[in-house]
Formats: C-alpha cells, sequence, structure tokens
C-alpha cells in the first residue's frame, strides 16, 4: 500500500473519529491539524467531497457486506390492554419459539433469524411478528409496547453476535461507543425510562449498563441496548451501527459526534450493502425520532390472513424472513413510508405440522419460570406419540437427571446403554413414582449442554422423535423393544411394565 492511500485512509478516519464536514473543513481542519499536515486543503476537500457522497441503491447484483459474522438478536416489548399490563404468559406464549415470552414470563420476546445483515435480520423480525399476530388472535386486541422501562420492568434491545475473537474487549467498548452516539440522535426512550432501566429491581438486578453481555455458544449478546422494536427504521440503523462497530472496533470506539456516525457508514458504503442503505436513510432524514406508543401498526399492517385450517400448527425456534417482507422492508426504509398491508406470506420452515398419531412436545411443558430455563430450545422440534400425552418433562434444581420408575419401568431394557454415549450412568437416577416424568437439573439445562441432552433425547431410549422424523413405523419399533404388557391406558398409568427397574 502507498503511503498517499494509507494517508488518505488515517485522514477518513479522522473525518470519523472528529465528524469532519465539508460546509466546514477549513475551520475544522485547524483544530484537528493545528501543525498542519502537508497535504494542501482542496486535496482534503476532495478526499472528503468523495467520503461524504450519497450512493445509489443498486439492485440485482449480489449481495455486499463487510462482516463474516452472523448478528441475531432477542428484543423484547409488552403486551398491554386498555392501559393494563397483560403477561405474555398469560396469552400463552412461552419460551422455544421464534416469537414468545421472555423467561420471566412477563416480557414478550422476538427471537429473529440470524444472517450477516442487519436487513435481513429485520425483515426476520416482521416476518415474525406477522406470524404472531396470524397464530394468536389473543395478541391482536393488545397494545404492543417498546422502550427501555414499561410497567415496571427494563425492556431490553439484546444484539448477538456470533464471534469468538480475543478482540471482545474492544468490541465491548466501541459498542458502548456506538450506543452514546445512537443516544444523541433520539432514536432511543427518553431519559427517564433509561435511568428507570438501570436501577436496580427487587432482585438486585441491574439492566442496561454499558459494557453488559453475556457469552454464547455462538459468541456473546451485548445487552445495553435498551429495546429498539420503536420502528424497523430504528431496527435497522442500531443493528448496521452495531455490526460495523464489531467488525470495526478501533475506528468506532472514537467517534466523538453525530456526523462521525454518518461518516461511519459512508466509510463502508463500497463494501456493504447495511451501511449503503442507511446512509441513504440518513441523507434522506427518514431515521425516525422515538415515537413510543403501540409498535405494531409500525411492524405489522392489518392484512387478510389465511383461513385458520390453512395457517401452520408448528412455529419453529426462528423464522426466515420472506423474500417479500425483506423486498417491503427495504422500500419502506428508502421512502420513509409505513409497512404495507398484504398477505400472510407463505410459511419459510418446514415442517409446519405434527405426524398424524403425535403431540408436540412443548405444547405440554412449562417453558417460563426459573425451572423451565431452556427447556424450550430443548423440546420446540420434538413430538410424542399421543399415547404418550401424559408423558411429563420439566426442570428441577437437582443436579442430576431423574426418571420416575413409573416411566423407566415402560423403557426398553436397554435404555441405560442407549443414554450413556451422551449422559453418564452415575448422572441419572431414579425418582420412586408411578407416574411418568423426567426431570432435568440446572446442569443440563444451560446453553452450552442442550445438544447433548437432545441426542439424549433421541436416543431411542424414550418414545422421543423430531416432528420431521416422527413415523408410525418408528413408534411400533420402538414398541416393540419396549417392556409393555397391554396397549391400553388408564388414567394414572398409561403402560405397567412386568419388571420395574430401581437404579
Amino acid at each position: 500500500m502507498s503511503s498517499f492511500t494509507e494517508l488518505r485512509r488515517q485522514f477518513y478516519r479522522d473525518a470519523i473519529r472528529y465528524g469532519l464536514t465539508e460546509n466546514e473543513l477549513e475551520k475544522q481542519l485547524k483544530v484537528v491539524y493545528p501543525l498542519g499536515w502537508g497535504i494542501e486543503t482542496a486535496k482534503l476537500s476532495g478526499w472528503l467531497h468523495k467520503l461524504a457522497r450519497v450512493p445509489e441503491i443498486v439492485d440485482g447484483r449480489e449481495q455486499r457486506l463487510v462482516n463474516h459474522f452472523k448478528i441475531g438478536a432477542d428484543p423484547e416489548f409488552v403486551f398491554s390492554y386498555k392501559g393494563q399490563r397483560m403477561d405474555a404468559m398469560r396469552l400463552g406464549l412461552g419460551c422455544g419459539r421464534a416469537y414468545g415470552a421472555d423467561s420471566n414470563g412477563r416480557l414478550a420476546e422476538i427471537r429473529p433469524f440470524p444472517s450477516r445483515s442487519a436487513l435481513e435480520v429485520v425483515a426476520s423480525i416482521m416476518s415474525t411478528m406477522k406470524w404472531m399476530y396470524a397464530l394468536m388472535p389473543e395478541c391482536r386486541v393488545m397494545e404492543w409496547l417498546s422502550g427501555a422501562h414499561v410497567y415496571g420492568d427494563g425492556i431490553g434491545g439484546h444484539v448477538h453476535f456470533g464471534r469468538k475473537r480475543d478482540s471482545r474487549e474492544a468490541e465491548l467498548s466501541a459498542l458502548d461507543n456506538v450506543y452514546s452516539r445512537l443516544l444523541e440522535l433520539g432514536i432511543f426512550p427518553p431519559n427517564n425510562q433509561l435511568m428507570a432501566r438501570n436501577i436496580p429491581d427487587a432482585h438486585g438486578q441491574v439492566y442496561g449498563q454499558l459494557h453488559d453481555h453475556r457469552l454464547q455458544a455462538h459468541g456473546y449478546e451485548y445487552r445495553a441496548f435498551p429495546s429498539w422494536l420503536d420502528s424497523p427504521a430504528t431496527a435497522f440503523i442500531v443493528l448496521t451501527f452495531g455490526k460495523l462497530a464489531v467488525h470495526c472496533p478501533e475506528i468506532a470506539s472514537r467517534i466523538t459526534n453525530i456526523q462521525g456516525l454518518r461518516n461511519f457508514l459512508h466509510y463502508f458504503k463500497a463494501v456493504d450493502d447495511d451501511a449503503r442503505l442507511a446512509c441513504v436513510m440518513m441523507a434522506r432524514n427518514v431515521v425516525p425520532k422515538y415515537k413510543g406508543g403501540d409498535i405494531r401498526p409500525r411492524w405489522v399492517a392489518t392484512a387478510s390472513w389465511d383461513t385458520p385450517e390453512a395457517l401452520p400448527r408448528i412455529v419453529p425456534l426462528m423464522i426466515p424472513p420472506a423474500r417479500e417482507d425483506i423486498e417491503m422492508l427495504k422500500g419502506c426504509l428508502l421512502s420513509g413510508e409505513p409497512v404495507k398491508s398484504g398477505v400472510l406470506p407463505r410459511p419459510t420452515w418446514s415442517p409446519t405440522h405434527v405426524p398424524k398419531g403425535f403431540t408436540a412436545l412443548i405444547n405440554k411443558i412449562e417453558t417460563t419460570g426459573l425451572r423451565g430455563k431452556g427447556l424450550g430450545e430443548l423440546c420446540w422440534d420434538l413430538c410424542v406419540p399421543d399415547e404418550f400425552k401424559k408423558l411429563d418433562i420439566s426442570g428441577s434444581d437437582h443436579k442430576m437427571i431423574q426418571l420416575s420408575t413409573g416411566l423407566i419401568d415402560i423403557l426398553p431394557k436397554d435404555w441405560r446403554a442407549k443414554l450413556k454415549p451422551s449422559v453418564p450412568s452415575d448422572k441419572v437416577v431414579g425418582y420412586p413414582k408411578e407416574s411418568m416424568f423426567l426431570l432435568l437439573g440446572k446442569p443440563f439445562r444451560e446453553s452450552k449442554i442442550l445438544p447433548v441432552v437432545k441426542r439424549a433425547l433421541l436416543s431411542g431410549a424414550f418414545p422421543i422423535w423430531k416432528i420431521g422424523d416422527a413415523t408410525p413405523e418408528k413408534y411400533a419399533a420402538w414398541r416393540a423393544g419396549a417392556r409393555m404388557t397391554k396397549d391400553e391406558f388408564t388414567s394414572k398409568v398409561l403402560y405397567k411394565g412386568r419388571d420395574g427397574v430401581k437404579i
């Protein structure tokens, strides 16, 4: 790289740091370079003009994204009915699906499909909200409230990064600085909400502090942002700046004003489509100020929904965005117009229905609260035969996996051998009850261990299958190896074992 090219790059970084503008460049140069820099002002002005030029939106070409990591999110909001708060769990929402309740059961939460593209993540949020509106009639009469602190709860806009590099500390500092600058844009709730979110709650927990983060299997989540669901435009701006800050923390951490934010976007406009789109939005002044109130009309316009018989019965862990939602969202972000009415798109996931003769496991377990932690993510795509509707899977404070003797009595004789590759025998203990249940202790509900536990549930020891894999033939084969004496069940015991096995 030539020294001249390096000087231009350094100038661009200074333009980002100090927020240099074409109109006041000469005055600003005297402050930034009080001893001069050896390059004539006209040359610097030409460089800045090139940086500040608003790009055109070019369609019909391959997507360009500067980041090689994916971003995800789990933004929260609150339901309200006639001025009264309505807990998400009271509407039948839980954990483990693309929309549902936070683990506390009070807040609603959207879990979009991760992508390298901020536009696609926001489109996934839009698609997910449409499906929640269509599949959960109870939600339609509610107000959907975003913000930082609503009805006594801190509301978060957590952003996830598929990033495991040693630069995490620098990335967090960059995110903190970008957050501080975004506050100056006025896209977040007023200070009274932000301050209330920082006050310790009844459990002594504090939310929204700078640098707040949590390690995840995929990388980490940044937890300082309040909920940014106020509008699709707000969501897109936050996610775009967030991913660029993590991609280039050494520059993002030094931005000192709003103009610096603009220059930061322009720095990436030629190599990143999210930055390019955000540049145009800011040039057209379509980045909205915080509005508050009901966010639902900003995300889900009144639409002509399919008949209930045609709607899917399975909601996945995350919903990939519909292509029509991506295109509509892009058009609305460019024009500043609200989302448009339209029909509900076809499901972007499969399967959409539980096979005949089987029951979705997630419909019969409690996924919220301390004992429900991890169960939704574990069981969302699993099912059991209808004959095993009474099989209960729950969380416990125990450190082991506990099987009731009523369940052990009907399992295949080699159930221990089937479990052993995933779960050591000394981690499985019996529980003297005739009813059929399986209790997962705390260590077996942590995110890192859930894939191991899932392999155990699908090992053939239990009558549990993935929804897309379940067939009557597989159930018949399982039953052939199980200890059963009759095919009928009563209200107390499903099957009575020939020889009870004790651990």
